[in-house]
């Protein structure tokens, strides 16, 4: 029997999100994923249940990301800076 190829959260995370912006919300199957990540669909369902409580998943880790580095608005002493902050932390990948 073939032995299954490992992957980090991060990689299927990034691999979630690729694949929702070029296929949306309908289009992102498991299968999909699979292929991108070179494993098997069961291995994807070791982690997670269905698409929904994966792209979940993803949501939440790209939230705390964002949580994360949002707390260094503090080290922004004026408004304008922190609006660039914000500006930044939004619109720039």
């Amino acid at each position: 029997m073939a032995r299954e190829r490992k992957f980090s959260l991060n990689e299927l995370f990034q691999q979630t999100k690729q694949l929702l912006l070029e296929h949306g919300y309908e289009g992102f199957t498991f299968g999909l994923l699979a292929e991108r990540l070179g494993v098997s669909r069961a291995a994807i369902y070791k982690h997670f249940e269905n698409k929904e409580e994966a792209i979940t998943a993803y949501m939440v880790d790209e939230m705390e990301q964002v949580f994360a580095k949002l707390v260094h608005i503090h080290d922004c002493p004026t408004f304008d800076e922190q609006f660039r902050f914000l500006l930044d932390l939004i619109f720039v990948p």
